[in-house]
């Protein structure tokens, strides 16, 4: 266990207790754990609320967790890809909160398929790689900033709790970590969400370039070239993608749709 998937597992019971507390959990909750490890999270979980529903592809961890809490009957375990797995979510009658130590690699992947099923999520307490964390909360103009700090945004209000350090895990990885809280945006995303990104992604393709030049270039995107008349670029003329807020690139949707001729979805750049 723990090799082949890049694992490492937490063992400071001081981080498990203020997960628990940052989770506030309820006797009544449904909570969705994604990867239990050797069962230490999974312990205190189930003992703090109604049900947990692992998912978790190692069958070793799903052995030795079961094994640790043989006298436990709320959890439920699913093996398999999480990834591949999520759509479980929605055969769940009532929303459930997230509260997982996620695998880092795979983190991106993870946060996109709970976008998927978002409804099904009041909240999401997730451990990340602490770098990341630091792109999920960053603002406009710092030099985390990327397409996928917007990204996260439009979905989720997003806060970073508490910093972990490499130290409570074995075996020691090379990095720290972070605990961050996700809670469905209120405010929905002006239009088509595909198309929006479409043109976030094309101005932090162009990262460099003012933003009016980057739509206007993008490979992913095509614009009548009135575009660069609208109010929006009138106002700031030279303002690039790492200078605008999520509130800013909403705007800037809503005024250049009009324009937007074409996507080119093979083309799209990752987020």
């Amino acid at each position: 266990m723990g090799a082949k998937l890049g694992q490492v597992f937490l063992h400071d019971s001081n981080i498990i207790r203020k997960i628990i507390q940052a989770a506030d959990l309820h006797p009544t909750d449904n909570v969705v754990e994604i990867g239990c490890g050797d069962g230490i999270l999974t312990d205190a979980l189930s003992t703090a609320c109604a049900q947990v529903t692992v998912f978790e592809i190692d069958p070793i961890c799903i052995a030795k967790t079961q094994a640790r809490l043989r006298d436990r009957s709320n959890i439920r375990y699913i093996e398999g890809d999480f990834l591949k797995t999520a759509s479980e979510l929605e055969t769940f009658s009532a929303p459930v909160k997230v509260v997982a130590n996620v695998p880092y690699y795979i983190s991106t992947p993870i946060i996109k398929a709970l976008i998927t099923h978002i409804h099904q999520v009041t909240d999401a307490i997730i451990m990340v790689q602490k770098e990341y964390a630091g792109k999920l909360i960053a603002q406009p103009e710092a030099a985390l900033y990327t397409s996928f700090s917007v990204y996260a945004s439009a979905f989720w209000t997003i806060s970073s709790l508490f910093g972990v350090s490499r130290n409570c895990f074995y075996p020691v990885p090379n990095v720290d970590s972070a605990v961050v809280h996700l809670k469905p945006a209120p405010t929905p995303i002006p239009g088509d969400p595909d198309v929006f990104f479409t043109v976030v992604q094309s101005g932090f393709w162009g990262r460099r370039k003012p933003l009016r030049s980057a739509l206007a270039k993008s490979p992913y995107i095509t614009l009548k070239p009135e575009f660069k008349n609208c109010d929006f670029f009138i106002e700031h003329p030279t303002i690039r993608a790492e200078s605008l807020s999520l509130a800013d690139f909403f705007t800037l949707f809503e005024m250049i749709q009009p324009f937007i001729v074409a996507t080119n979805s093979s083309r799209t750049a990752p987020i």
